[in-house]
């Protein structure tokens, strides 16, 4: 998988940066492009989330440990679970900066989250569904 989406970066003179595996991974890659930390952006994103609580709560999957969407705030802000594509568009969003991700299942053209951002200076990230044994990551994608 690594070796598939390298091939789509190499020749856009792109290569992967990995990013600690550890449930922050996504906020880690995100981070990597601002001036802030993991865990603020994990508070930027909740904040966000809740501010457009009409707009992103319908999309929330809920379960037995996750039961609300004040639950699922409280985890995208103080746990380590992992974030997807909800929490990539609130991020996009918050930071007014459009968000690519390449992956095995976007093939040569990467998601565009907010594409149409009044900040041109886009978030590249990486999307791997078997990241080795860990399952789903989040890397960055930086100039080779």
């Amino acid at each position: 998988e690594l070796e598939q989406i390298a091939a789509v970066l190499t020749p856009l003179n792109l290569k992967i940066s990995e990013v600690e595996a550890d449930g922050h991974c996504m906020y880690r890659a995100v981070a990597a492009f601002t001036d802030k930390d993991y865990r603020t952006i994990r508070h930027l994103c909740a904040d966000t989330l809740l501010e457009r609580k009409d707009e992103f709560a319908p999309f929330c999957e809920y379960n037995d440990d996750e039961s609300s969407f004040d639950h699922y705030l409280e985890k995208v802000r103080n746990s380590s679970e992992w974030g997807g594509h909800l929490e990539l568009q609130a991020l996009a969003i918050a930071l007014d900066r459009p968000i690519f991700v390449y992956s095995l299942q976007s093939g040569n053209k990467p998601v565009a989250i907010h594409e149409d951002a009044s900040c041109k200076d886009p978030i590249l990230l990486s999307y791997h569904l078997h990241y080795y044994a860990l399952g789903e990551h989040y890397n960055q994608v930086i100039g080779a």
